[in-house]
């Protein structure tokens, strides 16, 4: 058993409760693997910042590491988690460019099946992103939008 906290409730068939993801050590590390990648890029490019990363989220990985893959992401577009006194993730916070210091970063997310189906909290993950959008605070934060969409 990966986790003393997993709840019986027979939607955790893989040894984990998927509303506490990521947990606040995957947030650390996910936060320092966006840094380490963004640092990189600003290294071999001139110090500018990359417009958009890829990044996988896997739910056998989501497992192992209590979605440090999530967190990474929430990273690169400058947000942040807020949790319940429980631990459970409540919702997710863009964190003021002010306090970022840095532009926020396009991610173009790819998902296993699993992952979908056993992560809720991937669910909370693209409603925060299709809200975050839509919002006119977000638009005239940041020059490029979170979600792009090609041009047809």
């Amino acid at each position: 058993m990966i986790s003393t906290q997993v709840l019986p409730t027979g939607r955790n068939t893989y040894a984990l409760d998927p509303y506490r993801m990521p947990s606040k050590s995957a947030f650390r590390r996910g936060a320092l693997a966006a840094e380490r990648v963004l640092d990189q890029h600003r290294a071999a490019n001139g110090g500018a910042y990359p417009e958009t990363v890829a990044v996988t989220m896997w739910g056998l990985d989501a497992i192992k590491t209590k979605g440090e893959s999530v967190a990474m992401a929430l990273a690169l577009v400058g947000a942040t988690v807020v949790s319940e006194g429980t631990g459970r993730v409540a919702r997710f916070k863009l964190i003021p460019l002010e306090e970022l210091g840095r532009p926020r970063v396009d991610v173009l997310a790819s998902l296993s099946g699993v992952s979908q189906c056993t992560n809720q909290n991937l669910r909370r993950f693209s409603r925060f992103f299709e809200r975050k959008t839509m919002t006119r605070t977000v638009r005239e934060m940041t020059s490029r939008r979170i979600i792009r969409h090609p041009a047809h």
